[in-house]
């Protein structure tokens, strides 16, 4: 049957002519659809011979947007990759600044606390130092107040003689005036006369009976005791009542 025979009447297709460009690659989606349309038109009169050419270039069209498609996304799909292990670099080396960060954080929290421990332990030292320095000294001076002692022993058996007076009373001045220094330093002396024997401080060098006194109670003392601070230096030597 002749072409111009098979339909009195052909169909009608409307297409329009839209282009699109990707990455400097014309796309003719308009003359594409055309072209499928006149092949299925050829074919729908019995043309053969035409719509298999069309359908032939439709299909090389179509490979070749496929191999265009397939290829970009070859290339978004390893530009994604290459973002993926970018963004692991930098996390990676953000994780790292952050346990570096952390790291001197710590030394210098460990490197403060180094310095106020041992500014505390040279206070203590320097605190303990002074103290066994006054300690030493006020252990020197008890034994020159054990000499003004006997000194003021031997006064007292002057003190009736007015000749002597003036003498006693300036020695007696200097004694007080030591004694106040040493108690000004935390020295307090211990001379226990009619107290109860106690063995924290004092030292009993004799036991005696005595008839008007307690027993354990002191009836004379010997030598003076002294405390630094509450701390015993040396014990009261006396002689107690039994």
């Amino acid at each position: 049957m002749p072409e111009s025979d098979a339909m009195s009447e052909e169909p009608t297709v409307s297409i329009s002519d839209t282009r699109s460009q990707i990455d400097g690659v014309e796309i003719d989606s308009g003359r594409l659809l055309a072209q499928i349309s006149a092949a299925i038109l050829s074919a729908y009169r019995g043309s053969w011979s035409k719509a298999r050419r069309i359908y032939r270039d439709v299909t090389t069209q179509v490979d070749t947007l496929g191999e265009y498609v397939n290829e970009q996304l070859g290339r978004l799909g390893k530009e994604k990759d290459d973002l993926e292990r970018e963004l692991s670099e930098v996390q990676l080396q953000a994780e790292l600044r952050r346990k570096e960060f952390e790291d001197q954080r710590d030394d210098i929290l460990r490197a403060r606390a180094d310095i106020e421990n041992t500014r505390k332990r040279m206070i203590r030292e320097n605190e303990k130092d002074k103290r066994r320095a006054v300690k030493d000294l006020v252990q020197k001076l008890i034994i020159v107040a054990d000499n003004f002692d006997r000194m003021q022993q031997s006064l007292d058996e002057l003190k009736d003689n007015a000749e002597f007076k003036p003498v006693i009373d300036g020695v007696e001045l200097s004694i007080d005036t030591f004694i106040n220094a040493l108690q000004d330093a935390g020295v307090e002396s211990i001379r226990p006369a009619d107290a109860e024997f106690d063995p924290n401080e004092h030292e009993a060098v004799a036991v005696v009976p005595v008839p008007d006194k307690e027993t354990n109670q002191v009836v004379e003392v010997q030598r003076t005791g002294y405390k630094l601070n509450d701390e015993l230096l040396r014990a009261a030597q006396v002689i107690v009542a039994k």
